[in-house]
């Protein structure tokens, strides 16, 4: 990561002007989530690393580089002490994919795979003290200087309908501030894929 080059990607906006912060829902249709999910199962890789692939192969497109480096968040409970810790423990981790010469989704995929393999061998090392150690040049108003784009995948939860005679509903989440320039967000319901892109 040192030495990566940042995600330098087209802007559809005046030089100089505050970013303006944008959330589009989307939902995949059914088909394209199930031919999604039977191509990862043919390839014997996970939904999550399938997207990845997509979502890198998509970037080095976009920003023409096959130098890439995404963040993208795993949960876990990996160094000793965490065991007894009640709620959800996330680490972001930078991941940088090398898509030189991939030219096919399949490529793409394989290479975020290795690189994600590569980097959860260091998943306990939390994203700040990286960033400390690497120390990278900061652009005013940048959060995180070593990606800019952002995938992440959570598998949402299915609520009941009522809870000891309480009736229980799923309220959005409303965000008003962007982190990164660009996030693709979405949620697997195991029959659905929806989320949002900010």
């Amino acid at each position: 990561l040192a030495d990566a080059p940042a995600l330098e990607l087209p802007r559809d906006r005046r030089p100089g002007a505050a970013p303006q912060a944008g959330f589009a829902p989307f939902a995949l249709p059914d088909p394209l989530a199930s031919r999604a999910r039977e191509a990862a199962r043919r390839r014997g890789v996970s939904l999550y690393t399938l997207l990845l692939g997509a979502f890198a192969l998509t970037l080095s497109r976009v920003a023409d580089t096959d130098d890439v480096v995404l963040g993208t968040d795993v949960s876990g409970r990996g160094p000793m002490g965490t065991g007894a810790l009640v709620g959800p423990l996330v680490n972001t981790l930078a991941l940088r994919v090398d898509l030189s010469g991939a030219a096919t989704l399949a490529e793409a995929q394989a290479r975020a795979e290795q690189a994600l393999q590569e980097t959860m061998a260091r998943q306990d090392t939390p994203l700040d003290q990286v960033v400390e150690a690497l120390n990278p040049d900061r652009a005013p108003g940048e959060p995180i200087p070593l990606f800019r784009a952002k995938f992440d995948l959570q598998q949402a939860e299915t609520l009941p309908e009522a809870l000891d005679g309480l009736r229980l509903e799923r309220m959005p989440l409303r965000e008003r501030a962007v982190k990164y320039e660009l996030r693709f967000n979405l949620e697997d319901d195991g029959a659905r894929l929806a989320g949002r892109i900010e």
